[in-house]
């Protein structure tokens, strides 16, 4: 590895599950380098903008596409001592193989969170209201030919947020094919759950193939994490590669507080919890955070 040219480190996680937390650690040591926003969901859906879904394939990485992307990734400022870039737009749970195809022989560490949290903190962010601060931050990572796309897109999301009765967001998050229409048959709080399902399931299957192909793949449990971040840092940076700083590691494990964990036994209703179970059990795919 060389500081001259970074290996790409893709945070691969559903909504909510712990990806900016992860990122923010990571990127406090001098080894990792990021972008000034959370996310650049729109760079990566750069010439397929008008696709209805967040689940690109390896079809959808033309040579157009894969230029412009790289270009981007090269467009972040040098740094001597950086060995990874690292990025984590949670939309790429739903297209690691797109990403792959584009960045063959990167990095991932997948994160997972216990479902009742998740679908706690996601519901939170659907009912919240449209943050312009966030969104400006975003913008700047428009491709130029997308912005009259998304001026549109934007002016008819506010329109809707405005007459919308449920005070519900259109649509927030990573969007899974079909999620449209489930929304219009479903409660709030199951939406966040299949969305979640959606993101674990394409994730973990993508990354596991990944793995046994021999690619260089991390998998991380959110509780694991937050409960003992100096064990879990270490390890991380072990497998990275990276040399540790004891002293450093410990001031940046202080930043990682489990206060979170459980927090949805105060946030949901025993119904709302009911719910959850119940989809989870008739639910035939063993995932991760089960």
């Amino acid at each position: 590895m060389t500081s001259a040219s970074p290996d790409k480190l893709f945070i691969i996680g559903a909504p909510r599950s712990g990806t900016n937390i992860l990122r923010d650690v990571l990127t406090s040591f001098p080894y990792f380098k990021t972008w000034d926003c959370d996310e650049i969901n729109y760079a990566w859906r750069y010439s397929n903008a008008n696709y209805d879904s967040d689940e690109l394939t390896t079809e959808h990485a033309t040579l157009k596409v894969k230029n412009y992307i790289n270009k981007k990734f090269n467009s972040l400022k040098k740094d001597e001592n950086a060995f990874y870039i690292v990025e984590k737009t949670c939309a790429n749970c739903l297209r690691v193989e797109f990403i792959n195809e584009i960045f063959p022989g990167s990095t991932y560490i997948y994160i997972y969170r216990d479902p009742f949290d998740v679908v706690a903190s996601s519901l939170l962010r659907w009912k919240s209201k449209i943050d312009i601060t966030y969104l400006l931050k975003k913008v700047i990572h428009v491709p130029i030919e997308d912005i009259p796309y998304y001026s549109k897109k934007f002016l008819k999301l506010r329109i809707k947020k405005l007459f919308s009765k449920d005070n519900i967001l259109d649509s927030w998050g990573p969007r899974f094919k079909g999620i449209d229409e489930f929304r219009k048959t479903s409660t709030i709080e199951n939406l966040c759950l299949e969305q979640w399902i959606r993101c674990c399931s394409k994730a973990e299957k993508s990354l596991l193939k990944l793995y046994e192909s021999g690619s260089k793949v991390l998998f991380v449990s959110y509780e694991d994490f937050v409960m003992e971040p100096e064990i879990s840092i270490t390890k991380i940076l072990n497998k990275l590669d990276i040399k540790l700083d004891y002293t450093y590691l410990k001031s940046v494990s202080k930043k990682v507080f489990p206060s979170s964990v459980g927090k949805y036994k105060n946030k949901l209703t025993k119904t709302q919890i009911e719910n959850i179970k119940e989809t989870l059990n008739n639910f035939d795919y063993e995932l991760m955070a089960l």
